[in-house]
């Protein structure tokens, strides 16, 4: 504890704030045995939402006990470290987590599952739980779960009520295993994600639970529904065995649709695709610009195309493919300091010189938080004979630092917070810089959204 103390207090960290995580869950109980090769393909799917660590822990039936695998670095790093001896053994219940450090430490420590000695039992979150005093966050959430465990037989609904109670600048979304049973529960805001797949033969039940549905596969044969918030789902043997609810409405973090979830994940109805091409033909309706005052439509990949695509489909300027992203030099925002997020950047985008030398050009993108990336995309473009640069950003400016689990960077590092628009436009060196606002957010997505970090200080 010590050790972990002084990582903390700024051994390895690059600040003496507490740590936050923006990670991913994965969960899966199942009715027969099944290789943990499972779980690194589940996890790989979660690869977008942290890249600095990753775990598995599972139920090993034979022992009757809990095991652990961690490793830093990305899933791939994992599976190479622990080889076929590992990932070849057979659960019925592990739990997984890929982490983000987002303010900087490096060390196994902090990498998921973490383990409790009390229950027997490992835990995995996403999102943003205080340290108390001695003990960790994970440690925190653990204790909570621990006291749940006690208290449920008295009285579940009050005890769930208790555990999926989010003290203030919490949020977040879990999963616990404990022997061969798994259980999820998501905090009474529902700020961060969680997703339950259900899948049922006559003579195999498997159900799984992640912070994305992009983890569950093809879903042609299962039923995939959202743990709800402040909600606690009990599984074992492939079956949910209970489901506990304390009827909260979700709120869920606007920067998941914006930005942080995987395109083809999905989001109400529909995907997180779809949204974004709502929010690009948002964005070409208040810009209001023709085919008569720019010649073509660019989209920052990856996160930025499908804004790009419904920008283009409304205002019927072209989309072209100018900036082409080399595979895989990983998503700069997930990068734990300013230098490794612009090397990143230098290194992982290209221009495609001939469809836009010479055009005024609009470039789309998903967000603008510390505008490193897009100065940089500016000067590119401008490097490569593009005329103008305008660009457009699919969102409203972040104001402030998100507290409830994504690394939006502190005020001091955030260009909306200490300029205006004209002022950023000038610091990226582009011809025109436009946003969407708040309104424009909420009509697409409607009013269960949390929006925090996109309201200015002053309101």
């Amino acid at each position: 504890m010590k050790d972990e103390l002084a990582i903390q207090n700024g051994v390895e960290c690059q600040s003496e704030d507490r740590l936050r995580e923006a990670c991913g869950v994965y969960a899966l109980s199942a009715s027969r045995p099944k290789p943990l090769i499972h779980m690194t393909t589940a996890l790989a799917s979660l690869q977008h939402r942290g890249e600095d660590g990753s775990g598995i822990a599972f139920y090993d039936k034979a022992r009757c006990c809990t095991e652990r695998y961690r490793s830093m670095g990305t899933v791939d790093k994992f599976a190479d470290e622990h080889g076929e001896s590992v990932l070849s053994k057979c659960t019925t219940a592990a739990i997984g987590h890929v982490r983000y450090a987002t303010h900087g430490a490096r060390s196994l420590i902090f990498v998921q599952p973490h383990m409790s000695g009390k229950s027997a039992a490992a835990i995995a979150f996403n999102g943003q739980v205080r340290a108390s005093g001695t003990i960790s966050d994970a440690e925190n959430l653990m204790q909570r779960f621990d006291k749940f465990i006690r208290s449920q037989l008295s009285d579940r609904g009050a005890a769930v009520q208790e555990l999926t109670k989010a003290e203030r600048d919490e949020a977040y979304a879990a999963v616990v295993l404990q022997g061969n049973r798994i259980y999820a529960f998501r905090d009474q805001s529902g700020t961060r994600p969680l997703f339950m797949y259900e899948y049922e033969k006559a003579d195999h039940n498997e159900v799984a639970v992640s912070s994305e549905t992009c983890a569950f596969g093809t879903l042609n044969e299962g039923r995939v529904t959202e743990v709800e918030p402040g909600s606690l789902v009990i599984i074992e043997n492939g079956q949910v065995v209970d489901r506990i609810s304390t009827c909260s409405k979700a709120c869920l973090c606007a920067f998941e649709g914006m930005y942080f979830s995987r395109e083809d994940s999905l989001y109400k109805t529909g995907s997180f695709y779809d949204l974004r091409k709502a929010f690009g033909r948002r964005l070409a309706m208040t810009k209001g610009i023709t085919s008569k005052q720019a010649d073509a439509v660019i989209g920052v990949p990856q996160s930025g195309l499908a804004a790009a695509l419904g920008f283009s489909a409304q205002s019927g300027i072209p989309l072209e493919f100018g900036l082409l992203k080399s595979r895989y030099d990983g998503r700069s925002f997930i990068k734990s300091d300013e230098k490794k997020r612009k090397d990143c950047v230098n290194a992982k985008l290209h221009v495609q010189k001939s469809a836009v030398r010479g055009k005024r050009v609009l470039v789309v993108d998903d967000t603008l938080v510390r505008g490193h990336t897009m100065r940089r995309i500016v000067a590119l473009l401008r490097e490569n004979g593009v005329s103008e640069v305008h660009v457009c950003i699919a969102a409203p400016p972040v104001f402030k630092a998100c507290t409830k689990g994504i690394d939006t960077g502190r005020g001091d590092v955030l260009p909306a917070a200490l300029n205006s628009i004209d002022e950023i436009c000038s610091q990226i060196g582009a011809d025109s810089l436009s946003f969407l606002t708040l309104d424009d957010i909420i009509g697409v997505m409607g009013n269960d959204i949390c929006t925090a970090c996109f309201t200015p200080v002053f309101k």
